[in-house]
């Protein structure tokens, strides 16, 4: 089941006017987007509903799981003004959504939707589109016609009539589209939920019987065909104030529909939604993480398959009050759970470090590319061990006073620092520390010559700009709390592969590339990682040199440079990034930017219709009507040069740019097999020499391809 990502913002609520919606007298009113829990037609301090939706304490909608993608939503000063995808909201003085992801809307003075309109313009392959929807109501403010224009041809027309009886309210709708018979159909709601529905085409209505918990949120539907139950629908709401209340967490063992016997877990003997459980591998016990209390819950041999369907087993307290937690097995395999997620499938990168019986883990995730250091503190001989998530730091830096060996040990991005000079470094401002790595300026402790045992301080990488307090000292003094120094292997040689002309390894005083080389020289696609950690460059080479479509990441801050070079330099159309954050774009020469093509409202993310920054003569983000999306340069509207598109399969490209033609050197990333290939493409097609990666970030094929297929091996 995927994974919810889940964000908690704290920002000043209130309702204003807003969309009108009344689901007890008028249930099939249109409404923009559900973003409160009256949408949703649940009451009470709901926190969520299934394992879908997430609310605020006012009644909120702040992220969803659901068939349209995870997403988190954002408010501020009291409306909603965009998602996590960085897709804007605009809303007027009244609270009420004028636009969202492609559509304009307006509304009357009582705040009914009168008209949605999508306009889009055409894109790489994709068409120009041009629909609008019409809304009428009656005196009372019910729906009573919809029409649906496509370029200004009416399509297809809905009209709605109501009937009451009783307490329950009868809507009955006539379909009618062009070209087809009209279809009628008849829904019955009780309090804005579905009672009962009936079409033309049948004269036995679907019957929904619902369970109603005690704040009136149905938790059980029952659909009822001809006096025979067809489905069961269970709900999951979890309120705010079920943390102050005792819960009895089981698993209970059922039969699934191919007759397998499953477990399920259950919360005071009811079916309890959720997708915070996980198999704890070489064992059959699952762990479970209620995400309200930050509780922890073991549930032990649930996955023995001799086990009888109806048993139940009772979940056992593990750790409460800490969203972070390890689990050792017999293999000394280490799994790390925050928020009940695993940790470790997720990371693009991590690296970890025993010390002193502790555990220091850096992670960065591949999909947000968030970078964390856990630590884990005395994990000898622990099955369960909970953790923490050391204070945000940018440069993934630590340092503290090890108990054992009164030394000063540096963490960096998980890692034990070795390299660190013991004859050269220098004093930093009144209490800092600068010390020096293979003759380099490197690592900054702030608090170095103040620290406190059993105390962990954040420290980061050296910039001349910022850290210019510095003071020279005698070098006997560096002697004290210091690592190794690590030597420098400065000769050049093929460690693999053929460096001449094939494919290979190389080795220099500076760096170690892999690629292809031709004439002893790196030609075509290549991998350049920079021996002093300051960085690594993956893309195009001629002769040598950076030349081409390439990226080169800072490892000091993660930013990382999108675009075109030659002999060596930034030269060309291309942009800087540092996280989703666009930093620079536009045109280089020689190293530095000439032309600067990144507007204001691509900085201030001011959408003008589909597009935000220029989508015409310059660089932009563009969000077509399927959801591809589109970010880079475009000439008279059309791609080109550089940028990286994704389509909604959640492939992407990232490379050269011909004319809306992704041709050239670039990235293809295949998500649902995790697979990567870097190289010459024609048409989005592998087309010359290119190297695939497997999802473990392996080799796992290279050589010339053609039409798509590996024709020569090297």
């Amino acid at each position: 089941m995927r994974k919810l990502l889940f964000m908690t913002f704290v920002c000043l609520i209130t309702t204003g006017f807003a969309q009108k919606v009344d689901l007890a007298n008028a249930p099939e009113n249109p409404i923009v987007f559900k973003f409160k829990l009256e949408h949703f037609n649940l009451k009470g301090d709901v926190y969520r509903f299934n394992s879908q939706y997430y609310f605020n304490k006012e009644g909120f909608l702040i992220s969803k799981s659901d068939i349209g993608g995870d997403n988190i939503y954002i408010y501020e000063n009291g409306k909603l003004t965009r998602d996590g995808n960085f897709n804007p909201f605009k809303v007027n003085d009244q609270g009420l959504i004028t636009y969202r992801n492609g559509y304009d809307y307006t509304y009357n003075d009582r705040g009914l939707l009168l008209t949605s309109t999508e306009t889009r313009v055409a894109g790489y392959k994709t068409p120009a589109v041009n629909n609008l929807t019409k809304y009428v109501y009656d005196a009372q403010d019910r729906v009573i016609k919809e029409e649906k224009y496509v370029s200004d041809v009416l399509k297809k027309t809905t009209t709605y009539t109501y009937k009451k009886v009783g307490n329950a309210i009868q809507v009955f709708k006539e379909i009618t589209e062009a070209g087809k018979e009209p279809y009628k159909n008849e829904n019955h709601y009780i309090d804005g939920r579905l009672v009962l529905v009936k079409d033309q085409y049948s004269d036995i209505p679907l019957i929904v019987e619902s369970k109603l918990d005690a704040k009136g949120n149905s938790v059980e539907d029952k659909h009822i065909n001809g006096g025979t139950l067809t489905d069961t629908f269970s709900y999951t709401i979890v309120y705010y104030s079920d943390a102050n209340k005792p819960q009895n967490y089981t698993v209970a063992m059922i039969k699934s529909y191919d007759g397998s016997i499953i477990p399920q877990v259950r919360r005071n003997g009811q079916y309890f939604s959720t997708w915070l459980e996980t198999p704890l591998k070489s064992t059959n016990d699952m762990l479970f993480y209620d995400d309200l209390t930050k509780t922890y819950y073991l549930a032990k041999n649930v996955y023995d398959k001799t086990l009888a369907e109806g048993t139940t087993i009772k979940m056992e307290l593990l750790l409460k009050n800490n969203e972070v937690l390890m689990f050792l097995n017999a293999k000394d395999e280490y799994f790390i759970f925050d928020k009940g997620q695993g940790v470790l499938p997720k990371s693009e990168e991590k690296m970890a470090s025993l010390m002193t019986g502790g555990l220091f883990v850096y992670t960065k995730d591949a999909q947000t590319l968030k970078e964390k250091t856990y630590l884990f503190k005395d994990i000898r001989g622990k099955t369960f061990v909970s953790g923490e998530i050391l204070p945000e730091n940018n440069d993934q830096l630590y340092y503290y006073i090890n108990a054992n060996s009164n030394t000063v040990a540096v963490i960096f991005k998980g890692l034990w620092v070795k390299d660190i000079s013991k004859t050269d470094f220098k004093r930093l401002g009144d209490f800092g520390y600068l010390a020096y790595a293979n003759g380099e300026p490197k690592y900054v402790l702030p608090e170095y010559y103040n620290m406190k045992s059993n105390q962990i301080y954040s420290g980061h990488i050296f910039d001349p700009k910022v850290d210019t307090d510095v003071r020279e000292t005698n070098a006997n003094a560096s002697s004290d709390n210091q690592n190794s120094v690590s030597s420098t292997d400065s000769s050049t040689s093929c460690v693999s592969g053929n460096c001449t002309e094939g494919f290979g390894e190389l080795k220099t005083q500076h760096s170690t590339l892999t690629g292809f080389f031709s004439g002893g020289k790196v030609n075509g696609y290549g991998k350049e990682v920079y021996n002093d950690e300051t960085g690594y460059y993956q893309g195009e080479f001629r002769n040598g040199q950076r030349d081409g479509f390439g990226m080169y990441t800072w490892n000091s801050d993660q930013s990382y440079y999108i675009g075109q070079w030659k002999e060596g330099q930034l030269h060309g159309y291309g942009y800087i990034k540092n996280g989703t954050q666009v930093l620079q774009a536009g045109y280089y020469e020689n190293g530095k930017q000439t032309r600067n093509l990144l507007n204001q409202d691509y900085i201030n993310k001011r959408a003008v219709g589909n597009c935000i920054g220029d989508c015409q003569n310059g660089f932009g983000y563009y969000q077509f009507s399927n959801n591809d999306k589109y970010v880079g340069f475009f000439t008279n509207g059309q791609f080109n040069h550089v940028g990286a598109y994704t389509w909604v399969s959640g492939d992407v490209y990232i490379g050269n740019i011909r004319n809306s033609e992704f041709s050239g050197q670039g990235i293809l990333y295949y998500k649902s097999l995790m697979t990567t290939y870097y190289g010459n493409l024609l048409n989005v097609t592998r087309q010359g020499l290119g190297v695939y990666y497997n999802k473990s970030g392996n080799i796992e094929s290279k050589g010339y391809w053609s039409q798509g297929i590996l024709k020569t091996a090297m």
